[in-house]
């Protein structure tokens, strides 16, 4: 009789946890002792979990609070543009006005390093069905020099065809100019970011502020053009590649004689050999691979490409 009680009060406790709808998000196992002051996660109501990522209706008031492991004094919460280090407000409490992807990180007065942020996705609200006759919102009458959530203009000079199917890409060592304008005429920062693989997850790591950025390693980047203090921004993705070495070719350049071409992919990556022979005005391929014996003398040319790098060739005469 005793052990049908205890599993009926456990029922009843389990049925009164039941309705607590906020969300704890990033909360981790804490081996140390309980003295010990760590931030162990945020807890926010106003969100909603989907498919493993967080969102929140554009407009919902968004609530922080701290889930912490000892004496960790005064939590501080700061509300940021994911990925950018411009704080836009402090506080508890986030209405977010614009659509894109945030991040609120708590800190405390009382351990020095340790923070924990949380990133979430701002949606717009689904709409809501209205009688047909029902009235327009009124236009802003927001002066012409004031932010407003109008998307910035922009615009990136400096991306050249790539390789394959690579679209317009950037090349190790040219330079890549930011151009962004915003009807309120406000001035426009960029950051520059590369994506970096991690072993269980990736990260953007800043490379570069200001308009123009001169990459100098192949990979994956991101600039973000944004005015100061304002949720207005604007993010670009694009790749750079690097150039392929220049083509060496052996020196027994006769009729019936071996020749071998090399070269060397900037990320050590795979390559294709193509040799040409100049004929009647025109190049036409006579050999692939990294060697060819010539059967006639005349002009040769071998490119080496790669679907994610910039080709690269030589032109060389064989005698007779």
């Amino acid at each position: 009789m005793k052990r049908k009680t205890k599993v009926l009060m456990l029922g009843l406790l389990a049925f009164m946890l039941a309705p607590i709808i906020a969300l704890t998000v990033g909360c981790r196992s804490n081996n140390d002792t309980p003295d010990t002051p760590t931030i162990d996660g945020i807890t926010l109501t106003g969100i909603f979990d989907e498919q493993d990522s967080l969102y929140a209706y554009l407009g919902t008031t968004i609530n922080a609070t701290a889930e912490t492991t000892g004496e960790t004094g005064t939590i501080t919460f700061t509300w940021y543009i994911y990925q950018n280090d411009a704080a836009i407000l402090t506080g508890t409490d986030f209405e977010p006005e614009t659509i894109g992807k945030f991040t609120v990180r708590a800190t405390s007065s009382l351990v020095e390093v340790v923070d924990y942020e949380v990133n979430f996705t701002v949606i717009e609200q689904p709409p809501i069905e209205g009688p047909d006759d029902e009235p327009e919102d009124c236009p802003s009458e927001e002066p012409d020099d004031e932010p407003t959530d109008n998307p910035i203009e922009f615009e990136l000079t400096g991306l050249t065809a790539g390789p394959g199917d690579q679209g317009y890409v950037g090349r190790i060592g040219e330079e890549l100019i930011a151009n962004a304008t915003h009807t309120s005429k406000h001035a426009i920062s960029f950051i520059w970011e590369r994506y970096v693989a991690l072993e269980d997850d990736y990260k953007w790591e800043e490379v570069a502020t200001g308009g123009a950025f001169t990459p100098n390693t192949s990979g994956k980047f991101r600039v973000t053009s944004y005015m100061q203090e304002t949720l207005v921004y604007y993010v670009f993705e694009f790749t750079v590649l690097g150039n392929i070495s220049a083509v060496a070719v052996s020196y027994d350049r006769y009729v019936g004689e071996e020749l071998t071409a090399s070269a060397t992919h900037p990320d050590g990556g795979l390559l294709d050999f193509i040799w040409q022979h100049y004929i009647d005005g025109e190049w036409v391929q006579v050999a692939i691979g990294t060697t060819f014996i010539p059967t006639q003398q005349g002009q040769y040319r071998i490119i080496v490409s790669a679907q994610d790098a910039f080709a690269s060739y030589t032109t060389i005469t064989v005698f007779a």
